[in-house]
């Protein structure tokens, strides 16, 4: 496909705004902006926009700056990023432009090639280097290996033997939660109980059945059959007040009722 350069306008009808800008490429290539601003916009709304090539067919690429700078100076000061979606006007047919230009018409652009990347990447590897020695890069092997982890372990251990340690970190936990609000039922006084099948927490003994102490290995299947079959008495964790209870009936048989006549 031919390439030529181009200057273009964008009209915003929702907000009423302007963007001028310059393009090396094809009118028809799906190119919008460099404007992050305007682009965004763009592709939440695109039907909102309309764009008409100011100037067309240019056929030398450092000529469409100059072009572009023709119709960016049109625009007033105050009106940048308020009228226009344009925040500054660069001249890059100035001195300092040309060399802009120099420079991004020397880059190399073929980054799919295997030797570019090769290339970019030994450079890379050099200013890493430079930039970060070995002697100051995190050793994950020696992170990692049981002799740092056991010395970790010990470590913590010693300072957890020390009172003003632990005297520390329960004003430091207590200041976190200080004005914080309690979520749920307080555990505080609760006991682990277990009739063999679930495991509940009560402040008082639950009754017949239940004794002092925690499961460690539960069958599924039984504890949901013996909370389906006790739901009305019983809900892991929590005890149901009788108006709860009722509660819960009553929207059971609303909604049994509701089912069985829109059926």
């Amino acid at each position: 496909m031919e390439k030529y350069g181009f200057v273009y306008i964008w009209y915003d009808r929702k907000h009423k705004r302007y963007y001028i800008g310059c393009h090396w490429g094809n009118i028809d290539d799906g190119y919008v902006c460099s404007s992050n601003w305007m682009r965004d916009a763009y592709k939440r709304r695109p039907e909102d926009f309309k764009r008409r090539i100011l100037t067309n067919n240019i056929s030398e690429r450092h000529l469409i700056y100059p072009e572009e700078f023709k119709w960016l100076s049109l625009i007033k000061s105050e009106e940048l990023g308020k009228r226009y979606y344009n925040l500054q006007i660069d001249d890059l047919s100035s001195k300092d432009g040309k060399k802009i230009i120099e420079g991004l018409q020397k880059r190399d652009n073929k980054s799919h090639s295997p030797e570019v990347r090769e290339k970019r990447r030994q450079s890379m590897i050099k200013t890493m280097a430079k930039k970060f020695p070995q002697e100051n890069r995190h050793n994950s092997v020696k992170f990692n290996s049981p002799e740092y982890i056991e010395n970790m372990k010990n470590k913590s251990a010693e300072r957890w033997k020390d009172p003003e340690y632990k005297k520390r970190v329960g004003e430091s936990i207590t200041k976190a939660n200080l004005g914080k609000p309690r979520t749920g039922n307080s555990a505080k006084g609760c006991v682990w109980f277990n009739n063999g099948i679930i495991n509940i927490k009560r402040k008082e003994h639950p009754g017949e059945g239940w004794i002092k102490g925690k499961l460690y290995k539960i069958n599924p299947m039984e504890r949901d059959k013996y909370i389906l079959e006790n739901k009305k008495e019983i809900v892991v964790g929590k005890v149901l007040s009788e108006e709860t209870k009722n509660k819960m009936s009553e929207k059971r048989k609303k909604y049994w009722k509701n089912k069985k006549e829109n059926s």
